[in-house]
């Protein structure tokens, strides 16, 4: 049995597995440390090998449910109620959320990977029925539901344009140059979206302790005009507010690919010229951990 509450939602619709009336939890694994392996090297003469760091593997997470019912309409009810949720026509994401005894919650993305075969010898008449799920997660990353949104706003004023932050982003006149700082308490890495907003010209976002930047030298946003950029792995985007491909203009240094936030501080720099009384930065993202 589960402590907390743990959910499967389907395009929103959530269906609780834990509320004991009609679902139970027996069992459940894959939840802790997703699978990960090594990489590594071996020169021509070398002993043994060298060590190149890991990469996580995709989850698996296995469940053992106990349906129950008061009646034969019931019991099928109940079954038909499962199978639906689990659907794989859908081409979202499932969502598997846990929301433990504290009322924090974490929540995955996955997908059906072995549906409930409703096995005779597991159903007791029809007061219930044993069903085992295996769901897939392809991001092994559990995160925090609510979604994190730092936006950065200036307003005009004769020394320039003074953003309410703890360390102030400033923009002297039109000349955009400061830093300033994220705490992320999640214990996985998390690859943001990035919204700037114009007037801007020669943005560029750097990660001062992973070196990473995000340049558009030589690159004016128009007022009203915005970028984004998705920074998550599968997208890897760049698109303007009419939904035009702009991914050329990140000058050839720039680091698409690895660009994220760390767990702990994320101290960051922005510069740029041109900036208006419009212009805006917002970074969002999810608080991600490696295992609950």
């Amino acid at each position: 049995m589960i402590f907390g509450t743990l959910e499967i939602l389907r395009s929103g619709v959530a269906l609780d597995l834990t509320d004991v009336e009609n679902y139970v939890v027996e069992n459940y694994e894959g939840f802790g440390m997703p699978p990960l392996h090594r990489l590594t090297e071996r020169g021509p003469l070398q002993h043994g090998e060298s060590d190149r760091g890991y990469r996580l593997d995709p989850r698996m997470i296995q469940l053992v449910l106990m349906l129950r019912a008061n009646d034969w309409a019931e019991f099928y009810s109940r079954r038909q109620e499962l199978i639906e949720q689990l659907n794989p026509t859908l081409d979202a994401a499932l969502n598997l959320r846990f929301t433990q005894p504290d009322g924090t919650v974490r929540q995955i993305d996955c997908y059906c990977a072995e549906g409930p075969q409703f096995s005779k010898r597991d159903a007791f008449r029809y007061a219930g029925q044993r069903a085992a799920v295996r769901l897939v997660c392809p991001d092994p990353a559990w995160y925090d539901p609510t979604r994190q949104s730092v936006r950065i706003v200036g307003d005009v004023g004769g020394a320039g344009f003074a953003f309410p932050m703890a360390v102030p982003w400033t923009f002297g006149g039109t000349v955009v140059s400061s830093e300033t700082s994220i705490n992320y308490p999640g214990t996985w890495i998390e690859y943001p979206e990035i919204v700037i907003t114009g007037p801007i010209t020669d943005a560029r976002i750097e990660h001062l302790e992973t070196g990473d930047v995000l340049d558009f030298d030589g690159v004016t946003i128009a007022d009203g005009d915005y970028y984004t950029i998705d920074l998550r792995f599968g997208y890897k985007t760049v698109v303007d507010s009419a939904g035009t491909n702009k991914i050329a203009d990140l000058s050839s240094e720039s680091d698409l690919a690895t660009w994220h936030l760390n767990p702990g501080e994320n101290n960051l720099a922005l510069s740029g010229t041109g900036g208006g009384t419009n212009t805006a930065i917002v970074i969002r993202y999810y608080y991600r951990y490696l295992g609950v």
